[in-house]
Order: structure tokens, then sequence, then C-alpha cells
């Protein structure tokens, strides 16, 4: 068993007792000694949702079962996901300096709570330093040389701050209105599409503040150079996309791959600077079109984990745009050959041997196939 969490734990729920059970068994691992509850009620016309709520809310008395001083805020009326997780925040913090938040759909690898907690401890005081997050879009980056990166684009999939950060905390955008803000935001983002992409949604959630709010809490971040800390492998895997989700309803690839542990003692990148390219890439998948080596690389983690389909679908597009992707050609054909699809396979292959005629690999898996 982990070492309890020095941190606060808060866990959201709403209408969803087994997401929130697979939440709640995570969080055993580690047996926090308090356990912060925030409970939004049921939607107004949804009988459903009075049984489901009370159902969610039953699986915190039942199944912490660790001696825990667990302390509540529950609304009997429906607040909202923006409303419930911004007002929940804010009450945890008005208690805690510091405190780690789950969505009760976001099972944690056991690390987490360690990586949060070291990370929480050593920015305490860096005012450059904003929030840290469980989730890596891009599941691992630069693993090889340094626990985790700085970036601007975090994820609302398991994370962390502190008080003096969440003071800065926008609900209303209002500060959207300011075209010297708007311009500040331009210069930090630094890339023309990704400002236009921020900047629709941010006129968007100005117009409607109550839809979400890690929208208002990314832009806050942004103005004021905040950095988030990612970890240089995923620690956070989210199971609640579906029919019950508020905004999940579809899963995306990059979502399909699980958690892995962090590894002891963390090393620091060397530079404490935004990593502009790892959120470039996160842009492209939040976009859903993924640069090629990304594809790629999740392509093969798809193939490993008997996830064909999902395969070709992610490399597909990609490929037909540059049939000479090496690397996403051999996907496509190895994809294709686990869906019974040789001939297809074979096609892809021998156009790629037109364009690279002494590719070995290639030639092996063309071999194979006919054998």
């Amino acid at each position: 068993m982990s070492a309890p969490p020095r941190a606060a734990v808060t866990i959201f729920i709403f209408n969803r007792p087994n997401t929130t059970r697979a939440v709640v068994r995570a969080v055993r691992a580690v047996r926090p000694p308090v356990l912060y509850v925030v409970a939004d009620g049921p939607r107004p016309g949804r009988v459903d949702d009075l049984e489901r709520c009370h159902d969610a809310r039953r699986v915190i008395d039942t199944d912490v079962d660790w001696p825990c001083d667990i302390r509540w805020l529950t609304s009997e009326i429906n607040q909202g996901l923006a409303r419930s997780v911004a007002l929940g925040v804010s009450w945890v913090l008005d208690r805690e300096d510091r405190a780690i938040f789950l969505e009760d759909d976001c099972v944690p690898e056991p690390t987490f709570f360690r990586f949060c907690d070291e990370i929480l401890e050593r920015y305490r005081d860096d005012t450059r330093v904003w929030q840290v997050c469980g989730t890596n879009r891009l599941i691992e980056w630069r693993a090889d040389r340094q626990s985790y990166h700085f970036a601007y684009y975090g994820s609302a999939w398991g994370w962390a701050t502190w008080r003096r950060a969440w003071a800065s905390f926008e609900f209303l955008l209002t500060s959207w209105d300011d075209a010297e803000v708007r311009a500040r935001v331009r210069t930090r983002l630094g890339d023309a599409e990704e400002y236009r992409y921020f900047a629709d949604i941010c006129s968007r959630t100005r117009r409607d503040p109550y839809d979400t709010w890690d929208y208002p809490w990314a832009f806050a971040q942004i103005t004021h150079d905040g950095l988030t800390v990612i970890p240089s492998v995923n620690l956070v895997t989210n199971i609640g996309f579906g029919p019950g989700a508020t905004h999940t309803l579809r899963r995306p690839l990059a979502a399909l791959v699980e958690s892995r542990p962090m590894t002891f003692p963390l090393r620091p990148p060397p530079l404490m600077v935004r990593d502009s390219e790892y959120d470039h890439k996160h842009f492209l998948w939040a976009l859903g079109r993924p640069d090629a080596a990304s594809a790629a690389d999740f392509g093969r983690r798809l193939l490993q984990c008997g996830q064909a389909m999902q395969a070709l679908v992610l490399v597909d597009a990609i490929w037909r745009g540059d049939p000479g992707q090496r690397d996403l050609a051999l996907i496509r054909a190895r994809a294709l050959l686990a869906l019974e699809r040789p001939q297809a396979a074979k096609e892809v292959l021998a156009r790629l041997l037109t364009l690279a005629p002494g590719d070995a690999e290639t030639r092996a898996l063309l071999a194979e196939i006919a054998s």
C-alpha cells in the first residue's frame, strides 16, 4: 500500500455510482485520512437522477472503509458540472492550502498521489507554477530523460493546485472583454491557429459561462503565464465516456491507452519553461488531427492492446494524405491483417515498396502474408 497523500483529496460525484466506485477503489490504495466529497444534486424533471445520485453518495458511505474523516459539500438541486466543480474547489481551498481533485470517472494510478504531493511541495511557493495534472495527452513524453515537463495545456482528468493559484480563477471570464488581455493571450500562445481555437472557446464560454469550468481555469493560467506540470507518463484513465457523461459522450482515441506508474525519485526538466512542442501536439490531438509521429506511436500501442480497428481509424486519414509515411503504412497493414483483410494489407505494403524498394520490414511482412 502506498503512503497516504499529504495533500487533501477531493472527489466530485453526481449520478454515476459505478464509476464513482472505481475511483474510490483507486483512492483506497492510498487511504487518505481526510476525504472531501462534492456531490451535485438531481436535475429537474429527471426522476431517475434521484435514485442514482443517492446511490453515488452511498458508494462513499459503504466503500470508504478505512479510517477517514469524510467532509461533504452536498447540493439537493442540480448545480451543473461547471458550478459544482468551481464551487467545490473554492470550498476545499478555503480550508486547505493545496488539494488533489478527481471527478467521478477519473481513475488514478496509485503513484499519481505521490507525484502530486511531491510537485505540490516542491513548487508550493513558486508562483510560476499553477497546477499539477495526472493526464499526459500523449501518454508518454520525454520519459527517458525527465519525470515531468511544463506546459500551458493541462487536463481536468486528475489534477491538483494551491489556494494561491486558484485565487485568480475567473469563472465569468470578464477579462476576456479586454483587448489587452486578448493580445497577451495571443502572444503567450504564439501560434495563430492555437490562438483562434482558444479565442473561440473563450468567446463561447463568455456567452455561456455555466457550461464549463476548465476553460476559465486555463484562461486564468495563460493570462498570468502560469505553468502546468505534466507527468512524463500518463497517470490517470478516464472511464466515463458514453451516454451518462456531460461532455465526453464519445471516447477519443487518445484516451484508449491505460495509465502507467511514475518512477521515483523524480527527475525535473532542465529548464523551467513551457514545452511548446508538447502543447502543440496536445492541441492537434484536441482537433482530432494528430501529427504523424504521435499517430504512429498511438497506433502501435493500440495494436499491442489488440485494438486493431481503433489503430486503423487513427492512422487512416493521415496515411491517405501521405501514403509514403512508412510507419503509418506498416501500422495500417498490420491492423488490416488483424482484421482479416490480407489483400488490403498487401496493397498497402506493395504501394510502400514502390517508394522504398529496399525496406526489409515491409518485404518480411509481405512474405508473412504470402505464407
